[in-house]
């Protein structure tokens, strides 16, 4: 959903597909390098609570900013916010779940 309206607005406000094409490969290649590099070893220093909630201020700050403007630098500024939002939100959960499951109800390798 968020990317279809996102792409409708962004069009609407004159940006060209391919600077769209681009918006997204910032939140794109910004979520990989929070997957690969700097997501687990925040996870273990700041811990799954606050990682949650650096998540949701994250999200806080790049809807708000979305909603409010189309304009381009700005957009550029907050779509890497996306490797928040998204990818470390994800592996806090990941996180909280692999300390829920008990351990005979864990899949096996």
């Amino acid at each position: 959903m968020h990317d279809s309206f996102a792409m409708i607005r962004w069009s609407r406000a004159g940006i060209s597909p391919g600077t769209s094409g681009i918006l997204w490969s910032l939140s794109v290649a910004a979520e990989v390098v929070v997957f690969v590099v700097v997501g687990r070893p925040l996870l273990d220093r700041i811990g799954p609570a606050g990682a949650a909630v650096l998540s949701a201020g994250a999200g806080v700050v790049r809807w708000a900013v979305m909603a409010e403007t189309a304009w381009l630098p700005a957009l550029a500024l907050i779509e890497p916010l996306h490797g928040l939002t998204f990818a470390l939100l994800h592996l806090t959960c990941m996180r909280l779940l692999a300390q829920c499951v008990p351990r005979h109800l864990e899949a096996q390798h």
